[in-house]
C-alpha cells in the first residue's frame, strides 16, 4: 500500500481524510471490489447505508460497527462481515489498535445511498451539504 497512492481519499464533512480507498475493481457492472484504509471513525451523528449488499473483510486491526445507539459488533482481523443494502451502519475506529484495512465488495447498485438521521433517511449528497439539519 505504501507503494501504490491510494485511488481516492475519501473525506469527512470538515474536509478531513478519513478513509484512503483503492479500487481493485472499481464501476463494474455486477461489483466493486476496493481496499480500505480507515483513518477516522465514521461521522456519529449518523448512520449510513450502501447502494447494494457488501462484503467486508477485516484484513488488519479492529474496528466498532454500530447499528444504532446501543447495539454494536466489535471486527476483528479475519472477520467477514456481509450487510444488506440498506443496513445502516457507522464504522468507529480504535485508535490503540493497528490501522483498520478491509477488502470491500459491493454487489449490483438496488438503491441510492444516504444516511438516517433523526428525522428520516437522507441521500448522501444532501447529507454531505447540511447533514442532519434542515
Amino acid at each position: 500500500m505504501s507503494k501504490h497512492p491510494a485511488t481516492r481519499v475519501i473525506r469527512n464533512l470538515s474536509g478531513d481524510p478519513y478513509l484512503n480507498r483503492w479500487e481493485l475493481l472499481g464501476n463494474h457492472r455486477m461489483f466493486d471490489i476496493y481496499l480500505h484504509e480507515f483513518l477516522r471513525s465514521d461521522d456519529n451523528r449518523a448512520l449510513h447505508d450502501h447502494p447494494g449488499v457488501s462484503i467486508a473483510i477485516v484484513l488488519q486491526g479492529k474496528y466498532v460497527e454500530w447499528f444504532r445507539a446501543e447495539k454494536y459488533k466489535l471486527r476483528t482481523e479475519g472477520e467477514v462481515v456481509l450487510r444488506r443494502a440498506a443496513t445502516p451502519h457507522r464504522i468507529q475506529i480504535i485508535e490503540s489498535a493497528p490501522r483498520a484495512i478491509t477488502v470491500f465488495l459491493r454487489g449490483p447498485k438496488l438503491r441510492d445511498w444516504g444516511f438516517h438521521c433523526a428525522d428520516g433517511w437522507r441521500h448522501h449528497s444532501d447529507f454531505h451539504i447540511r447533514g442532519c439539519g434542515t
